[in-house]
């Protein structure tokens, strides 16, 4: 089986085609917002400019192939990397509804392996099914914080800044008293929002400079930082 994973954000990552499904993507879930200012193509480097027949053969072995060959496969080839075991999911595209049942079963057993994991995903229902197996960082991307209370569920968020190319990452654990943390990405660190989270917007410092450098989950996990940090363990 050929390589799946492609480099992006110090990290090894699982490109799949972006668009709507009826044209030959796999954002199912995605706004028109979403689509038309697409962050995949936005904040696009060299080192991510994967092409579209490349992002389908990879979604296509992903999703058609031996669930044992195509784990085996991604685990081959993350023994190559470093740091050698963190994998992201979703570096462009998302996971359709009709794969979401093998899609399970891959990170799972990635888990199983202690394969650190992480990505970002509009699919609700997959996100519930994952975001809280061990090593896994799996954070749910909503248009608006107000959806967040909407949901009412534990666990990562990210809410998009379309101006920036950032996202907000907001930890939710929904026990009481304890406070909400928030983390925009690239980012200055967790803090404790001062105001009520359905009015507060980004860290006033985050943005003083503009974006401060290209995401590198990386850095992240190897210094315990921001979503692999204590706070980002959800209870």
């Amino acid at each position: 089986m050929k390589e799946l994973l492609h480099s992006f954000s110090g990290c090894s990552a699982v490109f799949f085609p972006v668009r709507r499904l009826k044209d030959g993507g796999t954002c199912e879930f995605a706004t028109e917002r979403c689509l038309r200012e697409c962050a995949a193509f936005k904040n696009a480097t060299e080192g991510n400019k994967i092409p579209y027949d490349e992002k389908v053969r990879v979604y296509k072995q992903i999703t058609e192939g031996q669930i044992f060959e195509v784990c085996n496969s991604i685990i081959k080839q993350l023994s190559k990397c470093k740091p050698p075991r963190l994998l992201y999911w979703f570096a462009c595209g998302d996971c359709p509804k009709k794969h979401e049942d093998r899609i399970v079963k891959i990170i799972k057993y990635m888990s199983e392996c202690g394969v650190t994991q992480i990505g970002f995903t509009r699919n609700q229902s997959l996100w519930e099914r994952v975001h809280k197996l061990g090593g896994v960082r799996f954070i749910l991307t909503v248009e608006d914080i107000k959806m967040i209370d909407e949901i009412y569920k534990a666990g990562f968020y990210a809410v998009p800044n379309y101006k920036t190319g950032q996202v907000r990452i907001i930890r939710n654990t929904w026990v009481v008293k304890e406070p909400r943390w928030e983390y925009t990405c690239p980012a200055s660190g967790w803090h404790t929002p001062t105001k009520n989270m359905a009015t507060t917007y980004w860290h006033k410092d985050t943005l003083k400079n503009g974006v401060d450098g290209e995401t590198n989950c990386s850095e992240c996990y190897n210094g315990r930082k921001g979503c692999f940090s204590q706070e980002g363990v959800i209870p």
